[in-house]
């Protein structure tokens, strides 16, 4: 199924708009990540009905502008932060074997992005350290797993984790009841406490987090 043609527009305008800040082989980084993510995403849908490209462009407009992040690097990994654990998941349905994309972004953007896109990519399903006794999968393990992976993974990981809760916050409306207040408290005890430790290294880039987390239905005081 095509992705909406003005999703694809909008990416070009935003690229347009932002180039001046970032050199020409960074821009081509950027493009290269869009149309891995475009490819990896094809049908998917979010609750909302919209395009799943939709949650990225935000995300990219949040470090961009929101945050003045002009980091081309943290850009391409947030625009992949999703492709390796949905071509693990549809592989899986499929039985066809694990992702190939992390030597692939590794070869086109470098181990930086690469890195930051593997330990914000959950866990693999299926994965045998969290089946338990009866042989069933244990969704507590995997994401217990998933939060200490993302704590051990650094001020990096920790910025594209949050501007990604911070956009699903925006758009919790959508989910169901109890997912969306299980996702809510996620929001709370885990990804905002992370703004603490951005705070170290970008104060005033932590104190624009806090604002805007606040202004979600998961808003809570720093």
């Amino acid at each position: 199924m095509a992705i909406n043609p003005l999703v694809l527009s909008e990416f070009q305008l935003l690229v347009s708009r932002v180039s001046g800040c970032y050199r020409r082989s960074e821009i081509i980084g950027l493009e290269w990540a869009w149309q891995k993510a475009l490819a990896a995403h094809e049908g998917q849908y979010r609750l909302s009905g919209e395009d799943y490209c939709c949650h990225l462009l935000r995300g990219l407009k949040t470090l961009h502008y929101e945050l003045n992040l002009r980091k081309a690097f943290l850009l391409q990994a947030y625009l992949l932060h999703d492709v390796i654990e949905t071509e693990d998941e549809k592989r899986v349905s499929e039985k066809t074997g694990q992702s190939s994309s992390y030597q692939e972004i590794t070869d086109n953007l470098g181990l930086r992005v690469s890195t930051i896109v593997m330990v914000v990519s959950k866990p693999r399903p299926g994965d045998p350290r969290f089946i338990d006794e009866f042989g069933q999968p244990c969704d507590f393990k995997r994401q217990e797993a998933y939060h200490q992976q993302i704590i051990q993974g650094g001020l990096y990981v920790h910025l594209t984790k949050l501007v990604d809760n911070l956009d699903n916050m925006r758009t919790v409306c959508f989910l169901p009841e109890p997912k969306r207040q299980r996702k809510i408290l996620e929001s709370q005890k885990f990804y905002q406490p992370l703004i603490s430790g951005v705070g170290w290294v970008y104060p005033y880039k932590a104190e624009i987090l806090w604002r805007e987390f606040a202004k979600t239905p998961a808003g809570i005081i720093s």
